[in-house]
Order: structure tokens, then C-alpha cells, then sequence
């Protein structure tokens, strides 16, 4: 009981100093603003990764698995693609990505993050979709689906 009266003292020395304030401070309202904000490209929901490229572009990547790039105000998947398979023949790789778009991107990390066990509504809201299309599309992948037959037939319950 002594410690619960010790902590209601410190809030209320607490509140009391917060709220302990000098009167002649007032707060600035500047008439103009100090920065401007311009929005460069459009039309990106939730932009992911960002990296700036030699030649003056954006290589964008968005959380739905798109990649763009972004060169002379344009976007450009198509710019992107030849971008990734230049990059993987600088290291030694033949990519081939013809016939990717931005829904195979997409379509391949909402597999893969149902492959490595990611929750059903975390995987909603990540991508924007509902749980009825989740599960109607992806829920076979899903390291636990149908986990509860082959428990059923090993014999627990």
C-alpha cells in the first residue's frame, strides 16, 4: 500500500510540473512556411525501397512488390526490368524476366510470405487484400494449412 501512495505522489509531482508553465511563453505561428514540399511521383501507395541510380533515376520498389523506375518524370517498369537483368549480368547471373509485371512481383512476395509462416491479417494489410482472397489464393502455401487433417490422422486430436 506504501508503494501505490509513493507512485501516485511522483504522478502527481509529475502532472503538477508538466502543467507548471511560464505565461510569458507563447508559441510562434510563422506566417510563411520554412519548406516547401513537392511531390515527385505520383501514384505509388506505399513506396518501399528507394535507391538512386548512376544515370539520374529512381529504382523504387513499393510494399506490393512493384519495381519502377523513375527516370526524366516518368515511371517505367519496363525501365526496371532491363535494369535488374543488367544488374544480375554485372554479377554473373542470366535473368530472364520477360513476361514479369508489376501483379508477378506482387503475386511472388505474397507467397513467399505466406510460404515463411506470416499471419493471415498481417499479410492483409501489408498488401491490401482481403482475407477471403488470401486464403482463397495463397492459404496453400502456408507452412500450417491444413495442419489440423495430418494431426487428426496421426492420431491426436
Amino acid at each position: 500500500m506504501r508503494s501505490l501512495k509513493i507512485y501516485v505522489l511522483f504522478f502527481l509531482v509529475g502532472v503538477g510540473v508538466g502543467f507548471a508553465q511560464d505565461p510569458s511563453t507563447t508559441v510562434n505561428d510563422p506566417t510563411e512556411d520554412l519548406f516547401d514540399i513537392e511531390t515527385v511521383i505520383g501514384d505509388i501507395i506505399s513506396p518501399w525501397g528507394l535507391v538512386f541510380l548512376n544515370d539520374g533515376s529512381m529504382l523504387i520498389s513499393d510494399r506490393g512488390g512493384a519495381l519502377i523506375i523513375f527516370k526524366d518524370n516518368k515511371k517505367s517498369f519496363a525501365a526496371a526490368i532491363r535494369n535488374a537483368e543488367e544488374l544480375a549480368a554485372a554479377a554473373g547471373y542470366d535473368l530472364d524476366l520477360s513476361g514479369f509485371t508489376p501483379h508477378s512481383f506482387r503475386h511472388t512476395a505474397i507467397t513467399w510470405a505466406m510460404q515463411s509462416g506470416a499471419d493471415l491479417h498481417a499479410v492483409c494489410g501489408y498488401f491490401g487484400l482481403s482475407a477471403e482472397m488470401v486464403e482463397r489464393v495463397y492459404g496453400h502455401h502456408h507452412p500450417d494449412y491444413q495442419s489440423s487433417v495430418v494431426t487428426a490422422m496421426e492420431g491426436g486430436k
